[in-house]
């Protein structure tokens, strides 16, 4: 199940999913959309805050929070410093172009089963990349990995991402490289 967090800045925030207005909000009130499909666009006409919510219906743990950075701020490279093997990371890859788009990956410390890493993304749609597939197998020197293509693409990372979530449970937007820094600030380091 996925759900849609929006919470206004300002005071008469026009939100509007698909370009159909669906609320509107002042500042510090919320709008939850519980049936979020792949593809949903949400807009507004002053500054929000986005998060995702993924997970089982029901489940004692399996909740994935997410925040979004807006589209515009897509990139064509990104970089992730996480990768487990215990509880698998999976890289989920939207591709929103009208055409398909091939997505190269490499770094240190994992192998790929052919001579290049890469994945093609289906056009307006999505791709999952499981760490310890036999797409992308990590070795214990393992430190990051980067994504890269020729267009704009957005991903974010879900760690023990094998059906059972019951490891470590928590996922992250990965943010575009040219919006990174020099400094980070880490709430909880392992992977």
């Amino acid at each position: 199940s996925v759900v849609t967090y929006i919470m206004a800045g300002e005071n008469k925030t026009e939100v509007k999913r698909n370009g159909n207005s669906i609320a509107t909000l002042d500042a510090g009130q919320s709008l939850v959309v519980r049936d979020t499909a792949l593809g949903d666009s949400f807009t507004s006409d002053k500054v929000v805050q986005v998060d995702i919510l993924a997970g089982d219906v029901g489940s004692a743990y399996e909740l994935r929070w997410l925040a979004q950075i807006p589209r515009e701020k897509w990139g064509s490279t990104y970089l992730s410093p996480v990768g487990e093997n215990a509880g698998p990371t999976a890289y989920v890859l939207y591709n929103p172009n009208p055409t398909s788009l091939t997505v190269q990956y490499d770094g240190a410390g994992f192998s790929c089963p052919m001579t290049s890493c890469n994945i093609t993304v289906p056009s307006e749609d999505d791709l999952v990349l499981v760490v310890g597939s036999d797409n992308l197998k990590l070795s214990d020197d393992y430190s990051g990995i980067k994504f890269y293509a020729d267009d704009e693409f957005y991903v974010f990372a879900e760690v023990d991402a094998d059906g059972m979530g019951n490891l470590f449970d928590w996922g992250f937007p990965l943010i575009p490289m040219d919006q990174t820094t020099s400094q980070v600030l880490v709430g909880d380091g392992r992977g």
